[in-house]
């Protein structure tokens, strides 16, 4: 474009200044005629037919980054050598002659159309007033600040030797008057439409600044991928198998997702819950600030709480979200990302817990995150760690968080919520059952992603037209989630997944979340590694067998010999992990038993007893049955399985004979399954309790004495008729 030898020498001047600003992030191996960055996320170079254009009329100020590599595009005008820039599309049409060979691309009329707006039906103002310019071709007239920018070519040189014709040519007629519009970054600004530009009156430190809002990406689809991570459980040390191979770790985790981030110029990585709490000793002697300080250190997004983020209340959690100092862990400084959830209140102030949504701006795509935690959290939580809270309706509160994104013009919503499923791996959508399914099928259809938890399995369906993700648990694995956002419509219009394991094979760990690691594993060595007993076999934690097992009567054992008592009962649910063969540390058995919970002696009537056994069958809200079977020692029982709920249990048996119904028994359990946790209710009306130490000391002590190498069996305590 033609300018006086005064506004060359001033634009000149500018460039140069831009142009040193950019060399400390130029690459230096660009190919001959580019200009290439290094930004993050952008991985495009200025086509060398382009960049004089691109640099003399404003450059980064005014066009922004590179989106795409230059490449031939058949637009609504014709097929031309084109390329996107973060505010619009230059194109190169050889038949004019230069300056006007490269002209930028009628961008705003098509991210109209793509927006189901039409220009002709905007308020019209044909008549022209001082300082103004009128145009009869569509009724608009250009005023102010837009005028200024429209004749300085978008930099204020006062360069009076721009044309009308070149202005024109590089911005086009004005489609509207001005008007107050959200931009594609989610600002409300002062904005006024021309057939190639949007521009918008931004007010800085007073001062009011004209800029142009970002057309090129809105044209642009934007490919990014979100990482989901769910039921961490502070296992950030090696140890797992999946499939007979070693898998899983803070460290490998981490590698695997940095590998897949350098895949895609942009990604999140967010969290379903439960990455803390009944963790390994190498978390939990500290509070599980290892956990937090890893979570910030791989540069987690956001995340929503599960039902063990509550294990110590929600002060605690509050403390490990927002920074604090801990009697024994001293100070944490808090997480780096936030935590949201949608359907955890508070009864004193009557707000949630966590702010119900967030909305990220990635690269002028708005995406709201909302979450949510199971709703039945106060049912297998420590009355304690919920005290002061409410869980309502998942997907009701959800719904009233999704009514709030669309308010303000979000259309792209991913929902983190601790709640899952169950899927055959590798099995179509339709295998997919659970209280998730209900769930999502229930939320309002603007939700098109749906990452779960805390049933620790493989989840990767579609459900009503969501996708909903679980990625098992302990580290073992992750959601690899490819979604493409329509920047113009601000909708998601594409997405699909896959469940990544975290195989060691092949992969090497990520050095520094390894010496992280390494760091709290050296503090908690001496503990970790006392060797309490050895074991002659294996032990299995299988919670599925629907009697006893081997395990479950070692500890439930050791349990009833702690506390000197008739009987005790044990939660499935807090049994964490198998025993393996050979020496048996310290540190297993934590893993194993990691709650810390207190045991309980209490009496029980006979008639009791029959009751809390048959509180092993839960029905659920949603049609379907849980089947919690409690690990036994000091009795035996046999049960119908074809007998209806409530009326399951045949026969219960001390020493061999009947229990008396009307006859108390001393029994020992831990103090959640003391307060009616997991649903035992019964349990709560326990007469002459008494406490007693730490269930994982109890376990220790009976090992410790037992004849070495020991050794436990499932002996036919519960039979199955």
């Amino acid at each position: 474009m033609m300018r006086t030898d005064q506004g060359r020498k001033q634009l000149l001047a500018v460039v140069a200044a831009i142009m040193i600003a950019l060399a400390v992030i130029a690459v230096p191996q660009a190919a001959p005629g580019e200009l290439c960055f290094n930004q993050p996320g952008v991985t495009a170079c200025v086509a060398p037919e382009f960049r004089e254009f691109w640099e003399g009329n404003g450059g980064l100020a005014v066009f922004g980054y590179p989106l795409a590599g230059a490449k031939q595009e058949q637009t609504p005008e014709g097929s031309f050598l084109v390329q996107y820039f973060e505010r619009n599309r230059f194109e190169l049409h050889p038949q004019n002659q230069a300056p006007y060979n490269i002209l930028i691309g009628r961008a705003n009329d098509e991210v109209l159309v793509r927006e189901g707006r039409n220009w002709r039906d905007f308020p019209k103002e044909a008549n022209a007033r001082a300082n103004c310019i009128a145009f009869g071709e569509t009724q608009h007239t250009v005023c102010g600040d837009f005028l200024r920018y429209w004749r300085s070519q978008g930099l204020n040189l006062g360069d009076r030797g721009i044309s009308f014709r070149e202005s024109l040519a590089l911005w086009g007629l004005p489609l509207s008057q001005p008007q107050e519009e959200q931009n594609i970054d989610g600002d409300t600004v002062l904005t006024q439409h021309f057939e190639r530009a949007r521009m918008e009156v931004h007010v800085q430190q007073g001062q009011r600044r004209v800029l142009l809002t970002r057309l090129g990406a809105a044209l642009v689809p934007l490919n990014m991928k979100i990482f989901a991570v769910n039921d961490f459980h502070g296992q950030l040390s090696t140890g797992r198998t999946v499939a007979n191979r070693p898998a899983g770790g803070a460290a490998l985790l981490s590698a695997y997702i940095k590998q897949r981030r350098q895949q895609v110029p942009y990604s999140l990585t967010v969290h379903a819950g439960d990455m803390i709490g009944a963790s390994p000793l190498v978390s939990a002697l500290l509070q599980d600030q290892p956990t937090m300080e890893f979570m910030n250190t791989l540069g987690f997004d956001v995340g929503t709480p599960g039902n063990h983020e509550f294990d110590e209340g929600a002060a605690e959690l509050k403390r490990l979200v927002e920074g604090g100092a801990h009697p024994t862990a001293g100070a944490w400084g808090g997480t780096k990302f936030p935590y949201i959830t949608s359907n955890i209140f508070d009864t004193a102030s009557g707000k949630t817990l966590f702010q119900p949504y967030l909305i990220k701006n990635v690269a002028g795509a708005r995406i709201g995150f909302v979450g949510a935690t199971l709703k039945g959290t106060p049912e297998i939580v420590v009355p304690s760690g919920v005290a002061g809270l409410e869980f309502r309706d998942e997907a009701e509160s959800i719904n009233a968080a999704v009514a709030e994104l669309k308010k303000q013009g979000v259309k792209a919503i991913v929902v983190l919520i601790h709640q899952g499923g169950r899927q055959a791996q590798n099995q179509p959508a339709g295998e997919l059952s659970g209280p998730i399914v209900s769930i999502a099928n229930n939320l309002d259809d603007e939700v098109d992603i749906i990452a779960s938890g805390h049933t620790h399995t493989f989840t990767n369906a579609v459900v009503d037209g969501k996708l909903i993700t679980q990625a098992f648990s302990y580290s073992t694995a992750f959601a690899d989630i490819d979604v493409t956002i329509d920047r113009a419509t601000r909708d998601i219009v594409a997405k699909k997944a896959e469940i990544v394991t975290t195989f060691a094979e092949g992969m090497t760990p990520d050095p520094e979340i390894g010496a992280l690691v390494s760091k709290y594993e050296a503090q908690v060595a001496p503990l970790v590694n006392r060797v309490v007993g050895t074991s002659a076999t294996a032990l299995s934690n299988e919670r599925n067998a629907g009697t006893d097992t081997p395990l479950g009567n070692l500890i439930a054992d050791a349990q009833r010999d702690k506390m000197g008592t008739q009987m005790a009962f044990m939660n499935p649910g807090g049994i964490r992990a198998p025993l393996d063969a050979g020496e048996v540390t310290y540190g297993e058995l934590f893993n194993i038993q990691p709650f810390g919970n207190n045991l309980v002696k209490m009496n029980l009537t006979g008639e009791q007893v029959y009751a809390l056994l048959n509180q092993q069958w839960q029905p659920q809200s949603d049609g379907t049955l849980i089947v919690r079977i409690l690990q036994i020692s000091g009795l035996s029982y046999t049960y119908v399985e074809a007998n209806p709920v409530g009326n399951k249990i045949k026969e219960v048996r001390v020493n061999g004979q009947p229990i008396d119904r009307a006859a108390k028994y001393s029994v020992t359990v831990n103090s959640f399954l003391a307060d009616g946790g997991d649903g035992f209710t019964v349990l709560q009306q326990g007469t002459e309790r008494q406490g007693g130490p730490v269930d994982l000391d109890a376990l220790v002590d009976y090992i410790a004495k037992l004849p070495q190498p020991f050794t436990a069996q499932a002996e036919g305590r519960i039979v199955k008729e």
